[in-house]
């Protein structure tokens, strides 16, 4: 490698691990901040507090890597410009490509390993920080979540659970239709139960026979029935999995399962978040080379005069990044496009600007 693909590397990474730092201890005081008053209720000692930190700076540090590389950028490459050290490598027949393209190949593998920190560092700390808070606050939370779902099953079935308990699997407040070719639906409702494959165990409940007439013709109290679905509803049913402890893999299997089970609302999330897993990491290429024109501009104006437009966009990206996911997460723009979308946006707009301002 050449001398100046070094000196300008090597001064790129210094910047970038400077920038990664920084903004990371920041974001960390943003996120104490956020639950200081939760940790305060829960009177957490401060090295459970130290523990919640710690596991949640991969994360931190994950989001902070887009902002970390356009910075460094403009810090790096624009002092190369100011001090006319770029003009000099093009004065000796480099053309500016030549000199950027290594700085370009370093943040693309960057990239790639910040990807693998998502797939794998990530889930793993995010996995701890929620046993660490649970196993904190344990006296002060209920086990048990809303669900509040109507499945719709085989033969025009309806199943609906109210809650359902995290730890055990226990369910509250069942009711399950089966509909009657030309009159109303017998109801069979419960107060607890449990799932186990396809076998329903009920408790506490009671069965509805309703006439042609409208009118509760029979019913029947029982303590504990055994009621056999003709499919397996655990997935749908069962306290789901925090998506952002599963790693590509896992959020693949899970939205095959649901697919293949016609859940496509559940299918949707899962594919959105495993697209999210590949598509956020590249945002670190997309910014380092959208930071590139800025950099330039370095000579005809100040450092903070390139800073601020460069943050717009930065914020731009994220606002387009939030759009787009909430759009994604009702399912009104396919996963792939929810999660790329942003990436193929401002990375488009970086392609433009480099031939345009760069000559």
């Amino acid at each position: 490698m050449k001398y100046v693909h070094r000196y300008l590397l090597l001064d790129f990474l210094a910047q970038f691990l400077l920038c990664a730092v920084g903004i990371s201890i920041f974001m960390l005081g943003f996120v104490l901040y956020q639950q200081f008053s939760l940790l305060i209720t829960y009177h957490l000692p401060v090295l459970s507090i130290l523990w919640l930190l710690i596991n949640q700076w991969p994360r931190v540090l994950l989001d902070v890597m887009p902002g970390a590389g356009l910075f460094a950028v403009i810090l790096s490459l624009g002092r190369m410009v100011r001090d006319r050290e770029i003009q000099v490598f093009r004065t000796s027949g480099w053309s500016f490509f030549r000199i950027i393209w290594p700085l370009l190949t370093l943040t693309l593998i960057l990239s790639y390993a910040v990807f693998l920190w998502n797939d794998i560092v990530v889930p793993k700390s995010e996995s701890k920080y929620s046993q660490a808070w649970t196993k904190f606050t344990r006296e002060r939370t209920t086990n048990f979540f809303l669900t509040r779902k109507f499945i719709e099953g085989p033969e025009g079935n309806y199943f609906y659970i109210g809650e359902i308990d995290r730890r055990t699997g226990e369910m509250r407040h069942i009711m399950i239709y089966q509909t009657a070719t030309g009159g109303f639906p017998r109801l069979i409702t419960a107060q607890s139960g449990t799932i186990n494959g396809m076998v329903w165990l009920l408790r506490e409940g009671t069965v509805h026979e309703i006439g042609r007439d409208g009118v509760v013709s029979f019913e029947m109290r029982f303590k504990q029935q055994i009621y056999q679905a003709k499919r397996d509803y655990t997935a749908l049913f069962a306290a789901p999995p925090i998506m952002r402890e599963l790693n590509r893999a896992e959020l693949r299997k899970m939205a095959v399962n649901f697919d293949k089970m016609g859940a496509r609302d559940q299918a949707s999330g899962y594919w959105l978040q495993y697209n999210m897993k590949m598509a956020t990491p590249f945002a670190l290429f997309v910014f380092t080379t959208l930071a590139i024109p800025f950099a330039c501009l370095s000579l005809r104006s100040g450092r903070i005069a390139i800073l601020l437009p460069a943050l717009l966009l930065y914020l731009a990206y994220f606002l387009v990044l939030t759009v787009m996911y909430a759009l994604g997460s009702q399912d009104l723009l396919a996963p792939w496009l929810a999660a790329w979308g942003s990436n193929i946006l401002f990375g488009g707009l970086s392609i433009v600007l480099l031939f345009i301002m760069v000559k």
